[in-house]
């Protein structure tokens, strides 16, 4: 599968990484708690299917009987919420979190993991396994994930203050027994099953459970054995090391997790920042929550917008309206084609008021990390060579495949200021693009006014990418080539010719998703240019009375001088617009943002 792998602290919280970063599950260390978790991940496109998979549960989420004595009232019924979008996470070897027996998936690789302890407590059993799992899942390469919650739970009234008795064990001998099993290990010599008695009687001996379990562990794996259950084959791992755990006694290797188990070279990973849409936490004081997120949006609009101080919101405008929330189930993926970052603090305050999902893509993290530092929120960045803008069509690539839950992506440069309510019309199952009409070049002609088609990532490459697709193994989830064809001449007319046009600002539905995907993925291996990538990929998936134009307004040479004045003629998009420019931010201020409040708040 491809997605996020976890790259912080050994220790993971779930909750956190799903919206809800107040809160902890049973079994969370509780010195981890106050702790910051680390935003680092890994994106590959080829993780091996993780055997262990939990999913969320919103409502009454498994939480220890601290958090319920401390933040829960007594009388009330929780509702959680967890980022029902987010996309899941995969843990690697040195990476420790609770799981409990509650909404997991185990596959049948894992089966001998579904073993439970009977010497300790209820509230204990289940986290103990967990943690007892987790560590022999390193000796045969298995991991464990967490997906968006897929469940809703209400819970039996009952006594906190005994389940606080049950978890005595899990309280204080957690760190104890996480970093006895960091530190455990099992001879090269011994097959797995008899690295799991092994682990199963070093842990009676060290009393977090008793020599019972340790019968039951010999007894259920000859039951397995006995019904023609394969025994797992030992593979060879090392453990990486965070900031937080040098000087540690970890055994580690000059070859990281990475690479091992990502099916591609450490090269081929993408580094990735990740926040998720943060959910309204449990209070005593619930009537509190979250009521002025709108409000503080629109302050920090009107912050960079000195003049508009005269606009009046009252309480009537806390709620959200339907239009408001129509984005909600969209990604927005802003692409810097250089490392401009300095213009996010502007995007993010315009974007966020109707986008709850951005990700933020370039060629340098740590430059973006320097520029959005003082926000005061955390943003999602995945970094991708995207080589002066030429192959950003990648950073589309990346984030479709991070496993976002919406139904569609848009796609857009960071210089491109557009008019979201002109989208609310938008059929979100067929694609849109920005060229009008779309480009013709002759294919048999080598030379073109249009000076991209002379370079290599021009002809050459277009020439390289079809001959390579007549050639390939299409996926069953993957538009074939023939059908491609037939879908490009319903563009082009006769396929002598290809297509190309501006591409700063596309849109596409996750119907698509996998052909746009497998297709975008091949194109790059020739590093076409994006302003034939774009066009050949939509004009190939979307016939052209499905696809709807994003009609727009580009404006080159000195008229960039006088972009303000351009304002009342753009339809929805105009390009190139950095907000940065004095210009453009004084343009959104006096039209835009007034004319934003009106159409998506109804406020004058």
């Amino acid at each position: 599968m491809s997605g996020l792998m976890f790259a912080g602290n050994n220790v993971f919280n779930p909750y956190t990484h799903f919206g809800q970063s107040t809160l902890w599950p049973r079994g969370y260390p509780l010195s981890h708690i106050g702790k910051k978790q680390n935003r680092q991940y890994k994106f590959g496109s080829r993780w091996d299917t993780p055997t262990i998979q939990q999913g969320l549960v919103n409502g009454d989420p498994d939480m220890d009987a601290i958090f319920r004595l401390s933040r829960k009232p007594e009388s009330t019924i929780l509702n959680v919420t967890f980022d029902p979008l987010a996309p899941p996470v995969i843990l690697p070897e040195g990476v420790f979190s609770p799981f409990n027996s509650q909404n997991t998936l185990f596959h049948h690789a894992a089966f001998w993991a579904l073993f439970i302890p009977t010497t300790t407590t209820f509230r204990v059993c289940d986290i103990w396994r967990g943690y007892w799992a987790q560590r022999l899942m390193w000796e045969v390469g298995g991991r464990l994930a967490f997906f968006p919650a897929n469940a809703f739970q209400e819970r039996n009234s009952h006594s906190y203050l005994a389940d606080a008795g049950q978890e005595k064990d899990m309280y204080f001998h957690t760190e104890e027994l996480l970093l006895f099993l960091r530190n455990w290990s099992c001879e090269e010599s011994f097959s797995f099953f008899q690295c799991v008695l092994k682990l199963t009687s070093d842990m009676s001996e060290r009393n977090f459970w008793k020599h019972d379990d340790v019968k039951m562990v010999k007894l259920w794996l000859q039951d397995l054995q006995s019904i023609g259950y394969p025994e797992p084959t030992r593979v060879q791992f090392s453990l990486t090391l965070s900031n937080d755990d040098r000087g540690s006694p970890y055994k580690t290797e000059e070859r990281s997790f990475f690479t091992q188990h990502a099916g591609e070279n450490e090269s081929a990973l993408n580094n990735v920042l990740y926040s998720p849409l943060e959910q309204p936490a449990p209070t005593f004081n619930l009537d509190s929550t979250n009521k002025n997120r709108f409000i503080l949006k629109v302050d920090k609009v009107l912050s960079m917008c000195g003049d508009l101080k005269n606009i009046s919101l009252t309480k009537s405008y806390l709620g959200e309206t339907k239009n408001a929330t129509f984005f909600s189930d969209i990604l927005l993926i802003i692409v810097f084609n250089f490392p401009h970052y300095s213009n996010v603090k502007h995007l993010d305050t315009i974007h966020s008021l109707l986008f709850p999902y951005i990700v933020y893509c370039g060629d340098n993290q740590t430059n973006f990390q320097q520029e959005s530092g003082d926000l005061g929120r955390t943003l999602t960045f995945i970094e991708v060579a995207v080589n002066r803008g030429y192959d950003g069509y990648m950073c589309a690539v990346k984030a479709m495949q991070m496993g976002y839950k919406v139904k569609g992506y848009l796609i857009a440069g960071d210089d491109v200021l557009f008019k979201p309510w002109s989208l609310l019309e938008l059929n979100k199952s067929h694609g849109g693009v920005t060229f009008n009409q779309v480009g013709l070049l002759n294919i048999s002609e080598p030379k073109n006014a249009w000076s991209w088609w002379n370079m290599n990532i021009g002809r050459d490459s277009y020439l390289k990418s079809v001959e390579d697709l007549k050639n390939s193994i299409f996926p069953s989830d993957v538009k074939n080539y023939s059908e491609f064809q037939r879908t490009t001449l319903t563009h082009t007319k006769s396929s002598a010719f290809a297509p190309f046009g501006m591409s700063d600002f596309y849109y596409i539905p996750t119907a698509l998703r996998s052909s746009a995907v497998w297709y975008f993925s091949k194109l790059y291996q020739h590093h076409l240019f994006l302003e034939m990538a774009v066009p050949f990929v939509m004009c190939g998936l979307e016939s052209k009375d499905k696809m709807f134009e994003i009609a727009g307004l580009s404006v080159w040479g000195e008229e960039r001088n006088k972009i303000d004045s351009f304002y009342q003629k753009i339809k929805l998009y105009i390009h190139p617009a950095k907000l940065s420019q004095t210009k453009i931010v004084s343009g959104y201020c006096k039209d835009y943002f007034p004319e934003l409040l009106e159409k998506m708040f109804g406020i004058k």
